[in-house]
């Protein structure tokens, strides 16, 4: 292991630089046409006015492409149903779907426009794009779909190379990151229906309101801004009680995470990444709620995924917390009274798991252990916890299938029972609990809600 003498802001900040130079060393679709490069022209007869197509409609022009498997060419063009021509390469493919009156180059793709705006990963919609460029090549390809509700791997759409064409393909999260890939929306869609409403970043944390239980908080997308809610446990009932509203622009956040108690503060602490500017900020933990915020990292932050909080593993008094970074991987930041120091490599292929969560001391050795799952598998896996040595070998205890739950999150010892519990919220909103068996697993699951998904 190795362990790095820089703070975390600055550490976050120089990896997010460093991983997008590595752009070398991964091989790309066939480079789009320098910005001033002579192309074919193609006559898209003005292409359609903003508003006319919904997003089944971009989904629906991007697949006759890849049906039709149609050639990839920088010199060529190709029609859609109406006869409008684009160009046969990557951009002028996502100007076909968009119906944009021309096929711009990645360059202007990548550059503003009134045309289309960037948007945050976690904000991508079939039909949005991600584009990169550098100096005069880049790529752009169509968002089809998340793979899973992890968020850690796209489906696309694309014009891809010579002898290729026009494929779908997945691509993993922190690839795309590493590359230089920026998310994109056209502004002219016209939106099917409603966004769709959901409660998203489960965050277990301990008592906020003095009763002795723990809490679960969730941002509802539907609210105006992102409305945090806090939802106390009641054993008694085997359920939540009555949600408090903690406030509105929390979709502003990502990457919730409960840092757990300190020294000077009885209550929970709640860490999170500004998607804007890619900054981690503490919100300190208050009687029903939380104080007011302090910054303890820079940017760069966004370059990290699957923050989670592991509790004092070190024994230093402080809670430490877990990231992934664009190469995968895996970095325990090791708390102090700022905040964090020193970071710690716990090993690489992180980017091959998804929904890292705190299980507790799930095997009941007397530390905290880590649940993390395979994507490739949907196998839900316990990584014994170690103190100061990271963890030890990992035990299968849940076989495929946890993809396809849409939010996992640890939830301590929510029924009181003794041992730590499992929430996951499946693709019908129910929320499951999975109750700690004592033996290093979970016994049978219990349905404490529905809904979770409206």
């Amino acid at each position: 292991m190795r362990t790095s003498k820089i703070r975390p802001a600055l550490t976050a900040a120089a990896l997010a630089l460093t991983t997008l130079t590595g752009v070398a060393s991964t091989a790309w679709a066939a480079p789009e046409p320098g910005r001033y490069a002579a192309a074919v022209y193609c006559d898209a007869k003005g292409g359609l006015a903003a508003g006319t197509l919904t997003r089944a409609d971009i989904m629906a022009r991007g697949k006759a492409w890849v049906s039709a498997n149609v050639s990839y060419s920088q010199e060529a063009c190709h029609g859609d149903a109406a006869g409008r021509q684009y160009r046969t390469d990557c951009s002028g493919f996502v100007a076909m779907a968009w119906g944009l009156s021309s096929s711009p180059d990645t360059a202007s793709f990548y550059g503003s426009s009134s045309r289309w705006s960037d948007i945050g990963w976690s904000d991508l919609q079939p039909g949005d794009a991600a584009v990169r460029r550098n100096a005069t090549k880049g790529h752009i390809v169509l968002f089809v779909s998340w793979t899973s509700s992890a968020h850690t791997a796209i489906n696309t759409y694309e014009e891809y190379d010579t002898g290729i064409g026009t494929i779908a393909k997945t691509r993993t999260l922190s690839s795309m990151k590493e590359a230089g890939f920026k998310p994109i929306r056209y502004t002219g869609i016209k939106q099917d229906s409603a966004p769709p409403v959901r409660y998203v970043q489960l965050t277990s944390m301990d008592d906020l309101d003095g009763d002795g239980g723990r809490e679960l908080l969730t941002v509802h997308t539907g609210d105006a801004g992102g409305r945090l809610w806090r939802y106390p446990y009641r054993v008694a009932a085997a359920g939540f009680g009555t949600r408090l509203d903690l406030g509105t622009n929390w979709d502003t956040m990502t990457e919730l995470a409960n840092l757990g108690r300190t020294a000077s503060n009885p209550y929970p602490d709640l860490v999170a990444v500004e998607r804007a500017t890619g900054q981690l900020w503490l919100y300190p933990g208050r009687s029903q709620g939380f104080g007011t915020r302090r910054l303890i990292g820079n940017g760069g932050w966004s370059a990290m995924s699957n923050l989670t909080s592991m509790g004092d593993l070190d024994g230093d008094g402080y809670p430490e917390m877990l990231a992934v970074d664009a190469t995968g991987t895996l970095w325990q930041y090791h708390g102090s009274a700022a905040g964090f120091d020193t970071r710690t490599s716990l090993g690489t292929n992180w980017d091959s798991m998804n929904s890292l969560t705190n299980l507790g001391d799930l095997n009941g050795d007397g530390t905290t252990d880590l649940g993390a799952v395979e994507t490739a598998t949907g196998k839900l896996w316990l990584y014994p916890g170690r103190r100061m040595n990271g963890f030890g070998t990992r035990v299968l205890i849940g076989n495929g299938g946890w993809t396809n739950m849409r939010e996992i999150e640890g939830a301590g010892d929510l029924d009181q029972d003794g041992h730590p519990d499992l929430l996951a919220i499946d693709p019908t909103g129910i929320l499951w609990l999975y109750p700690g068996s004592g033996t290093g697993g979970f016994g049978t699951r219990r349905q404490i809600g529905g809904g979770w998904n409206s």
